[in-house]
């Protein structure tokens, strides 16, 4: 019982991992193709991103990962930390540009194009 139990933290925190990687992959790429403004604009979406997809309950364990289930959360938190940025630009008198958002959609799009590759994967036995 014990093994088992060790087997199934370790997979959960291997399910975390991985599913953090793909979001910061899937960051880079948005940063790559949208150059939201900078790299500090980019740095502040990328910790609005895990943060709100952390507290979200994305990187926790789960009985069956489900894109179906997370996608909303996904793209809707997404678009949230995107309008923070461009709004915080605004704020900050910063020249406003659409970069943010359309970051924050590309990433959404990858997220959940690489969490679909993944999950399958995930779920294999062994």
């Amino acid at each position: 019982m014990a093994q088992l139990l060790g087997d199934t933290r370790r997979n959960a925190h291997q399910f975390a991992l991985i599913v953090v990687a793909i979001d910061c992959v899937a960051l880079l790429a948005a940063w790559a193709v949208a150059r939201p403004g900078g790299i500090g604009t980019m740095l502040l979406l990328a910790a609005l991103v895990l943060s709100l997809n952390a507290i979200g309950g994305h990187y926790r364990v789960q009985m069956t990962a489900s894109l179906v289930r997370e996608l909303p959360g996904v793209v809707g938190r997404a678009v949230v930390a995107g309008s923070l940025v461009t709004t915080l630009r605004v704020v900050l008198d910063l020249p406003v540009q659409e970069g943010p958002l359309t970051a924050a959609l590309v990433f959404a799009v990858l997220a959940c194009l690489g969490r679909a590759g993944a999950y399958p994967l995930m779920r294999r036995p062994g």
